[in-house]
């Protein structure tokens, strides 16, 4: 795995935090599939995303 890689993983494990702890907050559609995203697309897809 790639240092950007990694780098996704890690935010996409702040994201699922960061919506655990504000669970009364309506997250829209983009964020609630964020950390799903940043783990299962290609740098090269989510730079040009």
């Amino acid at each position: 795995m790639n240092p950007a890689t990694w780098k996704a993983y890690a935010l996409a494990d702040i994201v699922t935090r960061l919506m655990a702890k504000n669970r009364s907050y309506e997250w829209n559609a983009d964020m609630k599939t964020l950390p799903d995203d940043l783990r299962t697309m290609t740098i090269d897809s989510l730079l040009q995303a």
